[in-house]
């Protein structure tokens, strides 16, 4: 993809790579420490929901018609939630 066609997605990569660095949250006077652990919590809340999601919609013969998941898809998905 060209530049003119991407300009979104290497604005994001450009903006998180400058907080990834460390400047954006030292500007506003964040723990980078706590901010890891307050992300890490977060994550660990939302994720089972954003699973669990993927796995009805994965499943779901309405949206996917024949393309839906296989048992062994289907188990691993169930057991990392």
């Amino acid at each position: 993809m060209r530049f003119k066609q991407a300009k979104p997605f290497y604005l994001i990569i450009a903006i998180s790579t400058i907080v990834g660095l460390g400047l954006g949250i030292n500007f506003v006077g964040i723990d980078p420490t706590k901010a890891l652990i307050y992300t890490a919590v977060i994550n660990g809340i939302i994720r089972v929901t954003i699973l669990f999601v993927i796995l009805k919609i994965a499943n779901d013969k309405k949206i996917l018609e024949d393309k839906t998941n296989g048992p062994g898809s289907n188990i691993l998905g169930w057991i990392s939630l």
